[in-house]
């Protein structure tokens, strides 16, 4: 494992500094699945390697904090506002951010919680918290729901915080 990892965590890192805002400039957002991929194993080295995932660490939580920043604008326009309709992938499914950032928030929170990442998210926090708090936000079919039935909607909400919600 000491041999294969550090050239995986070399190619995790790489999806994850590029930048993500070339992925949903187009009609498809297939590259979205590959950043869902690399946080979803970032979380289970995390997990099972967390010595080994330690050095990296700041590096890898800048570039989450960057995934939230300039994937917000995105979000707004596609969830938010509505006024951008919403994409598919190349086997025509529909592809969501609320996918890649839910694991993201996962892996973000679990990193954060450790010695070696506490002086990353001290320097960190107010950016953090301010970009977690914008994509709780409910969205206008969120609004909708929790509006026809509330209890409804909290537990809905609770059934599908396992798979895939931001908040």
């Amino acid at each position: 494992a000491q041999s294969i990892l550090p050239a995986w965590l070399d190619a995790l890192q790489a999806v994850l500094a590029s930048d993500p805002t070339q992925d949903v400039r187009t009609d498809n957002w297939d590259g979205l699945a590959l950043r869902v991929q690399a946080c979803r194993t970032l979380d289970t080295l995390h997990t099972s390697f967390p010595r080994t995932l330690a050095p990296h660490l700041p590096n890898i939580l800048g570039s989450c904090l960057n995934h939230l920043q300039s994937l917000y604008p995105t979000f707004t326009q596609a969830y938010l506002t509505e006024s951008l309709p919403a994409r598919t992938s190349a086997e025509d499914d529909v592809t969501e951010l609320p996918t890649l950032i839910a694991p993201l928030m996962d892996f973000v929170a679990s990193a954060a919680r450790t010695k070696v990442a506490r002086a990353w998210v001290g320097e960190n926090l107010e950016s953090l918290v301010g970009a977690a708090s914008r994509w709780a936000q409910m969205t206008p079919e969120n609004e909708e729901d929790w509006a026809a039935d509330a209890n409804l909607f909290v537990a809905q909400e609770d059934d599908e915080t396992v798979a895939y919600s931001v908040r």
